[in-house]
């Protein structure tokens, strides 16, 4: 299954959003990343998204993983 970039896009937005929402929901008392720091994160997020893709892993495999590290982290 082949992804977009509006897709993988989205997917990274989504992401973004569920954790500002479990930030605000912890209390966390420090300010969201700043665009340079988030464009940095997007860029490698991207890559290695795309290269766990084109290994033959899913959408739906990549989400729940990326899901996973960032509960655990």
């Amino acid at each position: 299954m082949k992804i977009t970039k509006r897709q993988l896009r989205r997917i990274i937005r989504e992401e973004k959003a569920k954790l500002q929402e479990g930030h605000a929901e912890y209390g966390g008392g420090h300010s969201l990343l700043d665009l340079e720091d988030y464009e940095m994160l997007e860029d490698t997020v991207t890559v290695a998204i795309r290269n766990l893709i084109r290994a033959g892993y899913t959408r739906e495999d990549v989400v729940q993983a990326l899901q996973t590290i960032v509960m655990d982290a």
